[in-house]
């Protein structure tokens, strides 16, 4: 199942899990390239070169966090003629940190999802995010959200490679013992969120934050 939610949703009753994507589903995204090269003014090359990096690693399994942070940063010094320490150093001190700054500065959560977060546990469903980037704690406090609101937080990088690469997806429902016929993936981006979701049977409605 396949669904574009353009305001409220309803979850069906026999999903058991909830998995939701962070950037653009639980806060709205608007500006956000805009603001972090802004942020990143200082070192535009090394950003610019993050973005291809990802670009070109999108769905190839690396199958650990290790081997996934080698390859993008692998990447990423070829694209800007740097080293891959170098890519590793700013990636760590500058970007995400710029990233959760800008979050915490600029940013809140979807009025929507926030209100329901709460009820839908209260009527048992188990809710996790599933973020292509990490720092995912850091950012739903940035934008409001408590981390304990969800039974579990998982970035991409550090299950071994981005959506829609389907062992990612996998990995979070075998931690949650669901199979897929009981969960559901919400997300803004079917070319990622939908494709991962699809790729094994999970359940999958589009929701863009407002």
């Amino acid at each position: 199942m396949s669904s574009v939610a353009d305001a409220h949703f309803v979850v069906p009753s026999e999903i058991q899990l909830l998995v939701f994507d962070l950037d653009g589903t639980l806060y709205n995204k608007r500006r956000l390239p805009l603001r972090l090269m802004w942020a990143c003014r200082h070192s535009l090359s090394l950003l610019l070169a993050e973005r291809k990096a990802r670009k070109q690693l999108k769905g190839v399994w690396f199958g650990s966090e290790v081997a996934f942070y080698s390859a993008l940063f692998s990447a990423m010094a070829k694209f800007c003629a740097s080293t891959e320490q170098q890519a590793k150093d700013w990636y760590n001190s500058v970007y995400m940190p710029a990233m959760v700054a800008v979050l915490q500065r600029c940013y809140t959560a979807d009025d929507f999802l926030l209100s329901q977060l709460p009820l839908w546990r209260a009527v048992g469903k188990r809710l996790a995010v599933y973020s292509d980037y990490g720092e995912v704690e850091a950012k739903l406090r940035a934008v409001g959200i408590a981390p304990s609101l969800f039974d579990g937080l998982f970035s991409a990088p550090s299950l071994g490679g981005l959506k829609p690469a389907s062992e990612g997806l996998l990995a979070v429902l075998r931690h949650f013992g669901t199979a897929p016929c009981d969960a559901l993936m919400i997300g803004d981006r079917p070319d990622t969120d939908g494709d991962v979701a699809k790729s094994i049977g999970v359940k999958y409605i589009q929701y863009k934050a407002k």
